[in-house]
């Protein structure tokens, strides 16, 4: 994200998809979890995601418009999400978020 010059590296998860053989196991769940607790091992202050509001926020992901983030592109507000991993990484940070150059 950018601010001016100042620049955060987080990460962006993709939709989580579990088998339809396997759902309701909490497979998804053990997935969330996992994979925070190695962003945060990494020391990553955030996850965006672009996902089902209802699903991600159970996980504590919130609109990033909370934030005052907003997206490269168009997309509804309440599937645009992030989830803070350090505390008050976003309190002075403003701005839209720049995905990878792999993402072109």
């Amino acid at each position: 994200m950018i601010n001016n010059k100042q620049n955060l590296t987080g990460l962006v998860l993709a939709p989580l998809a579990i088998d339809p053989n396997y759902q309701k196991q909490d497979i998804g769940k053990q997935l969330m979890y996992e994979l925070e607790a190695w962003a945060k091992q990494l020391g990553y202050p955030f996850i965006s995601i672009l996902g089902h509001p209802t699903y991600y926020a159970q996980f504590g992901y919130l609109p990033a418009q909370n934030y005052q983030v907003t997206a490269p592109f168009e997309v509804p507000a309440e599937v645009f999400m992030l989830k803070v991993l350090t505390s008050d990484c976003l309190k002075n940070i403003r701005g839209t978020l720049q995905y990878s150059s792999a993402f072109d």
